[in-house]
C-alpha cells in the first residue's frame, strides 16, 4: 500500500524535487518504462538461471532482491535457521531465506542500529500494518545497486533519470490530448508575459534551440506548453527524453519503445546492445548471489544464457557477443561473457 502523503503523482511532480521509496514504488506500479527497467530486464538476465536452478525458491527470492535493489538502491536477504526464533543472533546453518526492500508504504526495512563503522548492526523490518521484526545484520546479505561512497547503500537505477521519466509521461499525456484536437496553435504563436521554468526551458532548448525558446515566454504549466506545441513537436520532445533514458540504462531507444508497446523482449536487431545491458546486471550481482549461495551451502554454476530464442537469432547473437568479448577490457565482464558463450 502506497503512503499517499509522501509519494508524487505525475501531475504533482516538479523537476528537481527529492524523492523517496514511496515515489519509486509509485513509479514502478504505474509506469511501463520503470517496469521494463526493473522487472523485465532482471527477469531476462536471470531467466535461464531460474529455469535451471535446483534451488528454485531460493533463486526466486534472490531475483526479488536484485529487482528491489535496482528500484530502491538496496535490498537485503535474511537467512533463517530451521525452527529458529531468535533473529537477534547470527545465523548458524541457514536453510531458508527471504528478500526485503527498504520501507515503502507499510512494508520494508529500516536500520535499527548502526555499528561504529556506519554499517547496520540490526534491521527493523515491517511486514505489514504495525507488525515488525528486528534481525541481526550479520544474518543478512546486502544487495546494493552501484554504490558511489563507502556507505552500504546504493542508488536507484531510476534516480538519475527520474525527471526525464516524469517529463516523458507528462508529455505523452499532453500529446494524447493535443493529437485528438483538430485545430492546434503552433509553438511560436502562443506568446505570453513571464518566464519558463528552468527545467522546462532546458528541456525545450534541446529540441528547438536556445534562440527559439528565448523568444517564447510565459508562466507555463504542461497544459499551456501543450497548447503551444503541435503534436509532431511534442513527439520530438518525447523522442529526446527517450534517448536520455535509454543512454542511462545502456539500452536502445527502440527497446524503450518496445516496452511502451508491451513487447517484453528486445527485437533481434537490438539484442546485442540489450544483452550487454543484461550482462552488466549479471556482473554487478554475481558477488552478492555467490555470497548467499555459499552461506546456504549451495553451488554457483553461472548465469548461462539469459533467454531462449530461435536458433538463427541465437547464432547471430553469439557472433556479436564473441566480437564484443575481444573488445571488452574489464576482466569480470569478460569472464561473464565467456561463461555465457561456453554454456550456450
Amino acid at each position: 500500500m502506497i503512503n499517499t502523503r509522501t509519494y508524487k503523482s505525475f501531475e504533482e511532480w516538479e523537476p528537481g524535487q527529492s524523492f523517496g521509496a514511496d515515489t519509486l514504488l509509485f513509479l514502478y506500479e504505474s509506469d511501463g518504462l520503470v517496469q521494463f527497467r526493473i522487472r523485465n530486464m532482471t527477469e531476462d538476465a536471470t531467466r535461464n538461471w531460474l529455469v535451471n536452478a535446483e534451488f528454485d525458491e531460493t533463486a526466486q527470492e534472490i531475483v526479488k532482491a536484485m529487482m528491489w535493489s535496482q528500484l530502491y538502491g538496496d535490498a537485503i536477504v535474511v537467512l533463517y535457521d530451521e525452527g529458529e526464533n531468535n533473529l537477534l543472533e547470527d545465523v548458524k546453518s541457514p536453510v531458508a531465506l527471504q528478500a526485503f526492500h527498504p520501507l515503502a508504504g507499510d512494508c520494508g526495512y529500516t536500520v535499527g542500529k548502526n555499528k561504529e563503522n556506519g554499517w547496520p548492526a540490526f534491521f527493523k523490518i515491517r511486514t505489514g500494518g504495525f507488525k515488525s521484526i528486528v534481525v541481526n545484520a550479520d544474518r543478512c546479505v546486502i544487495f546494493p545497486y552501484k554504490k558511489t561512497t563507502n556507505s552500504w547503500r546504493g542508488y536507484s537505477a531510476i534516480g538519475p533519470v527520474i525527471d526525464e521519466i516524469i517529463f516523458y509521461r507528462k508529455w505523452v499525456n499532453v500529446f494524447a490530448e493535443r493529437a485528438s484536437k483538430v485545430a492546434v496553435p503552433s509553438f511560436h504563436a502562443n506568446k505570453k508575459d513571464g518566464t519558463w521554468t528552468r527545467d522546462e526551458k532546458e528541456n525545450l532548448e534541446d529540441v528547438f534551440g536556445e534562440d527559439e525558446v528565448a523568444a517564447t515566454s510565459g508562466e507555463v504549466t504542461f497544459s499551456t506548453i501543450g497548447g503551444a506545441l503541435e503534436p509532431n513537436e511534442i513527439e520530438q520532445v518525447c523522442e529526446r527524453l527517450l534517448e536520455r533514458i535509454a543512454a542511462c540504462w545502456g539500452v536502445t531507444k527502440a527497446d524503450l519503445k518496445g516496452a511502451e508497446a508491451g513487447q517484453k523482449l528486445s527485437t533481434d536487431a537490438n539484442r546485442g546492445a540489450y544483452q550487454m545491458a543484461l550482462v552488466d546486471i549479471q556482473r554487478h550481482y554475481t558477488p552478492h548471489v555467490k555470497k548467499v549461495l555459499e552461506r546456504m551451502g549451495l553451488e554457483w554454476t553461472g548465469w548461462n544464457t539469459p533467454w531462449e530464442m530461435p536458433i538463427e537469432s541465437r547464432i547471430n547473437n553469439l557472433i556479436a557477443l564473441a566480437a564484443t568479448y575481444e573488445q571488452v577490457q574489464d576482466p569480470e565482464i569478460k569472464a561473464i561473457i565467456k561463461d555465457t558463450l561456453m554454456n550456450t
